[in-house]
């Protein structure tokens, strides 16, 4: 599946991103393409290889109109050839509520809206044995005792376009505690996503993949400055040893497994650990009613297709507009 593959990565200029694709190069892969804000300051990713097998192409998924041109211009530059992994790796994680350009809650659009609309361009350039990952976490769930450690309380769904424009948690909570809810209920809505994607085009490959807790990668850059240099500097001495962490090589390892050999790792729709085994999810991961309705206002709101009860002529704006009244 890798060997002489063509492959798309996301949040590939650190952590695990940046060893997966160092991964895929050195498994063979006959192309890579990343998505990154700034291609121009990629440059320990560009060191990997030279333009005839890793191309970088701008891309913030915050963005709808930046998704849109990086998915033409990718789809410009295979011509006739079919993806064989899309892997929606990048995420964002920052303290308070704030909103994208679009109108939508930043945490969500970059995390999940982005990549919804990103897989729904690309859909049919995929092979037909492509695999599809998007990372989720153990913050999702409300009842794992190491997100909470760390001040996670699970993700807040109140409904799918609640959660689109930030409308979670209590008026009073913190903006650290309102970039951690936004953060675990953003792990969520990846989880649903491959959920639905799975149960909607049966035959493909769509898994999630649980990168656990590595504290080597710069997602919790914006935590406070002791914070960081604890999660950065101490942490990864115990990676060892604490069932919950990992590293960045270590899971790139395993979520290269995942791409290569699909099988062996369950059906379409599971959920994978780190270790390679199937990752428990909370009881609104399992939700169909809240898979069902992150799809259709998430099709809504990218313009792929109106939502239940809206005309198919209502624009973006109008939506935005209605939904924050």
């Amino acid at each position: 599946m890798i060997a002489d593959g063509l492959h798309l990565v996301t949040g590939a200029t650190s952590g695990i991103g940046l060893r997966l694709v160092d991964r895929l190069l050195m498994q063979g892969a006959g192309h890579v393409y990343v998505g990154a804000r700034n291609p121009q300051s990629a440059n320990e990713l560009r060191s990997l290889a030279g333009p005839d097998r890793l191309t970088i192409l701008e891309l913030d998924l915050s963005k709808l109109g930046s998704v849109r041109d990086f998915a033409s211009q990718l789809k410009d530059r295979q011509g006739s050839q079919q993806l064989n992994s899309i892997v929606c790796n990048a995420g964002l994680q920052m303290a308070g509520n704030r909103m994208s350009e679009d109108g939508f809650e930043l945490t969500f659009a970059t995390n999940h809206l982005g990549h919804f609309l990103l897989v729904q361009e690309l859909l049919p350039n995929l092979a037909p044995d492509a695999v599809v990952t998007t990372t989720g976490s153990g913050t999702h769930d409300e009842s794992e005792p190491m997100p909470r450690r760390f001040g996670f309380r699970g993700a807040l769904f109140p409904s799918a376009r609640a959660v689109a424009y930030g409308k979670i948690g209590e008026d009073g909570d913190s903006p650290r505690q309102q970039g951690l809810d936004r953060y675990a209920t953003s792990k969520l809505c990846n989880m649903l996503f491959v959920r639905e994607m799975a149960r909607r085009h049966p035959g493909r490959g769509f898994y999630t993949f649980d990168p656990g807790f590595m504290p080597d990668t710069r997602l919790g850059r914006e935590a406070p400055a002791v914070l960081l240099w604890f999660l950065q500097r101490v942490l990864p001495l115990f990676s060892g040893v604490m069932k919950d962490m990992s590293s960045a090589d270590r899971s790139s390892a395993m979520l290269a497994e995942l791409i290569d050999r699909p099988g062996i790792f369950g059906s379409s729709g599971s959920y994978i650990y780190f270790t390679g085994e199937h990752a428990r999810r909370s009881p609104k991961a399992e939700d169909d009613d809240l898979a069902a309705d992150l799809y259709d206002v998430s099709a809504a709101l990218t313009s792929l297709a109106p939502a239940r009860g809206e005309s198919p002529v209502t624009s973006p704006p109008a939506r935005a507009a209605a939904a924050t009244e």
